[in-house]
């Protein structure tokens, strides 16, 4: 079953017929930025926003994917340039690093003689193999980056299609109507080093789209970092959850707004509303923290080994169990 998802990469690059049902692997999944490989540096943002893309859709599809942000974290702590492709030996640790047994990668250039057109290969690696699909190849637009992750992901999961129901609305369906200067924006402001430039690109991404959730829910965060748990709300108060297609990350947040005010039975009762949505490990580690902080020490181990189960290496996991071998925990780890 692990190869599942690589058999249907080989199935649609090779022509094959329709696919009727997403294939479910045991393992996780983790999605490499796309390496830009078109020689212009200003195009950065695409590989990561192709990324993200796809790792939404597997997971509305079911399917356990690393969240982009325990990706980027783990990529950079590991050396990994953005926009060189990876070779097969440092996906294979990374992999191993992230607990996840399939590693989409790929690449985007321009389509030769085609100006303002970019040609896609993808490819899955089976990491316990290791074997990889034959690369899934797509041309198309620049400005029509939003129809390309659509299309790249009905091939990676054409069991999304069709889905009506709210818990799996298409992660992409609520872009349509946002600018793509908003969503370039905001796939800079998550991938900038540093706070001043997050906030100046989170500020460019929400004039051209104020509703945008994501970018709404990263503002807030970055209140949150700089000790402003009042002004967080007041982002927070801006997304209309029932449109989200993830709203545990809505909930995830609200959680850490109410540990950073004080507020640890709203804190709890969050934690447990974004983890009634999904099994996430930093939701988990989160809940476990503010258990902790109750005194509920038993309460709070049982959190972190659960969380530490789909991810073994989370350093804030990590850092949950060592300090609860102590006794209780006074701060939650970021």
């Amino acid at each position: 079953m692990r190869r599942g998802l690589a058999l249907l990469i080989a199935a649609s690059a090779l022509g094959g017929g329709p696919v009727l049902a997403a294939p479910r692997p045991d393992g996780r999944a983790v999605v490499l930025p796309f390496a830009n490989l078109t020689g212009e540096k200003s195009f950065y943002w695409i590989g990561e926003a192709f990324a993200m893309g796809l790792s939404d859709h597997l997971l509305a599809a079911g399917i356990d994917v690393v969240s982009p942000a325990r990706r980027r974290e783990e990529s950079q702590e590991f050396g990994l340039d953005p926009d060189d492709p990876p070779t097969l030996a440092s996906i294979l640790l990374l992999a191993r690093r992230l607990n996840a047994s399939l590693v989409l990668t790929g690449e985007l250039r321009w389509q030769e003689q085609e100006p303002h057109r970019i040609e896609l290969r993808g490819r899955v690696i089976d990491a316990s193999a290791p074997t990889a699909g034959e690369a899934l190849i797509l041309r198309g637009d620049l400005h029509e980056i939003y129809r390309l992750q659509q299309r790249l992901a009905a091939l990676l999961v054409p069991a999304t299609r069709g889905r009506t129901s709210q818990a799996q609305v298409s992660p992409l369906s609520a872009l349509e109507a946002v600018p793509l200067a908003s969503f370039e924006a905001y796939i800079k402001a998550v991938s900038a080093g540093d706070r001043q430039a997050r906030r100046t690109f989170l500020e460019r991404s929400l004039e051209a789209a104020p509703s945008f959730a994501p970018a709404l829910i990263e503002r807030a965060r970055l209140e949150l970092d700089e000790g402003r748990a009042q002004d967080a709300l007041l982002w927070l108060d801006r997304v209309q959850v029932d449109k989200m297609a993830f709203p545990e990350r809505y909930w995830l947040a609200r959680g850490d707004t109410a540990a950073a005010r004080g507020d640890r039975g709203s804190a709890r009762d969050l934690y447990h509303k974004a983890l009634q949505r999904r099994d996430w490990p930093l939701a988990h580690f989160r809940l476990a923290a503010v258990l902790a902080q109750q005194g509920k020490l038993m309460e709070a181990r049982q959190e972190v080994e659960a969380g530490l189960i789909a991810d073994p290496g989370h350093p804030v996991g990590i850092e949950l169990r060592e300090a609860l071998a102590h006794g209780p925990v006074h701060e939650v780890p970021s």
